[in-house]
């Protein structure tokens, strides 16, 4: 029980590493993710509209980053909804239900882009989740 005692610090220790080594884990996994999304974004050359002005954006820019993404999201939102309505309200037979599921489907996909692209800051990360 005494040796016990006397070397139960090197558990913790090897705890703590364990610990450690896991967290870089994750960093470095968390930034490839982010570098993977970033060139995959520049790599489908997409540009912002027109109606980018709306939400701050600057029209003909390509979408390379989180803010940008964010921007074509709303824009892809603005001109669905705008168009048809949303989802919820149309009728089960309505042809234009596959056009937004395919746009929510792009405004998921970019809305996920910004959240792997961005640097995180918490305390603002709830407020981004309002509708």
């Amino acid at each position: 029980m005494k040796t016990l005692k006397r070397h139960l610090w090197l558990g913790a220790l090897a705890l703590g590493i364990v610990f450690i080594a896991v967290g870089a884990m994750f960093m470095i996994t968390g930034m490839d993710a982010k570098n993977m999304i970033t060139n995959e974004l520049v790599a489908q050359n997409i540009s912002l509209g027109k109606d980018a002005v709306e939400f701050g954006g600057t029209p003909g820019d390509l979408v390379n980053d989180a803010e940008t993404a964010e921007v074509e999201a709303k824009i892809i939102a603005l001109h669905t909804d705008g168009k048809y309505g949303v989802y919820s309200s149309l009728e089960r037979d309505d042809p234009h239900r596959d056009d937004i599921i395919k746009a929510l489907a792009l405004r998921n996909s970019l809305n996920m882009a910004v959240w792997a692209t961005e640097s995180p800051t918490w305390p603002s990360a709830p407020a981004r989740l309002s509708f």
